[in-house]
């Protein structure tokens, strides 16, 4: 699981004990944890703090992406063919697991549609002060969904 504190608000000034203090952030997990397990633990957690004030004063709710996980065997089809697309393309393709919300899962669980997530870029810079990509990057990526929606329609013949 991975977890980021975005904000942080507390007191009004730099030798003051704040009376309330609150935090906001957004963590994310793979798709064999439930969104309400998680949500569920951390509230657990504070309640067993060994901390009274904390266990006694604390209103943790969540009203940001309640986001499920997706999972797609690698096997399945459509990931092999995007991967076979990237190899021809001559991009480099890693087959794996993310801890990042996004809506891939509203087409799986609600529309049982398989779905990947695939694109340009690092997941390093997404929605941080330094979001990029490179140029370089965004033009492998349409070469690579060009190659996989010929591919994937029939009219390449691999």
């Amino acid at each position: 699981m991975r977890f980021r504190l975005g904000f942080i608000k507390g007191g009004y000034g730099p030798a003051t004990a704040p009376a309330t203090a609150s935090v906001k952030g957004v963590f994310g997990f793979l798709p064999n944890t439930n969104v309400h397990a998680v949500q569920q633990g951390m509230i657990d957690a504070i309640r067993k703090s060994p901390h009274q004030y904390l266990r006694e004063n604390f209103d943790l709710h969540f009203d940001m992406l309640n986001n499920e996980g997706n999972e797609l065997s690698p096997d399945h089809p459509l990931v092999q063919e995007l991967a076979a697309s990237a190899e021809s393309c001559a991009v480099p393709v890693e087959v794996s697991a993310m801890t990042a919300a996004c809506d891939a899962w509203r087409y799986s669980a609600s529309l049982n549609i398989p779905t990947v997530v695939f694109g340009a870029g690092s997941l390093k810079y997404a929605h941080s002060n330094e979001e990029q990509i490179a140029v370089r990057d965004m033009k492998e990526t349409a070469s690579v969904l060009i190659q996989f929606i010929d591919r994937w329609c029939g009219l390449i013949r691999a």
